[in-house]
């Protein structure tokens, strides 16, 4: 559910007094009495409030279109740096929302990022359950065949990650 403003609100409450025919309200006479001594009459008063609810909306509408369709970038970016005789993954997940840029980079073994999940999982277990979490791989895991789709595995997972509030919240505070 969208959340109003105060000035939205206010408006709708003016709209709903004016439009309402309870001649005893006394917040109603009193706006009505504010409009008609501005030499308004209730359907002008009506005119100028929905001029006013259309300027908001037009405003949403070009914030959205600037800082993009839902108002929210999302980048992920993960690597496989070889160290010794394992690899260390580069995460690195980018998140502009209505003008604001928050980034987390990380370096894991899969090791470590699996232990991540497992939290992620007892935390937040209906969301994090839906994720394809890449498998543990028992031999021939430093093919450079088997690095690269375990990083286009990680980037699938990570991208999962960042389009679910939640997840993401999780995830970019333990990086």
């Amino acid at each position: 559910m969208e959340k109003k403003s105060h000035e939205e609100r206010m408006r709708a409450r003016k709209v709903q007094l004016l439009k309402s025919k309870d001649e005893s309200n006394p917040v109603r006479q009193s706006l009505i009495k504010s409009y008609t001594a501005k030499g308004r009459d209730i359907e002008s008063a009506l005119a100028d409030l929905e001029v006013a609810d259309n300027a908001v909306e037009e405003v949403d509408n070009s914030r959205d279109e600037l800082f993009g369709t839902k108002a929210k970038d999302i980048r992920v970016s993960v690597k496989a740096e070889p160290i010794e005789d394992y690899h260390v993954f580069l995460i690195s997940i980018s998140v502009r929302e209505y003008g604001q840029t928050q980034t987390v980079v990380g370096r894991k073994r899969y090791a470590d990022l699996l232990r991540l999940h497992q939290a992620c999982l007892k935390r937040e277990p209906d969301e994090a359950k839906t994720l394809n979490f890449p498998p543990k791989a028992a031999l021939g895991n430093r093919s450079d065949d088997f690095v690269e789709k375990r990083v286009q595995e990680f980037q699938a997972f990570f991208e999962q990650v960042a389009e679910n509030p939640s997840l993401r919240g999780f995830w970019m505070s333990v990086l």
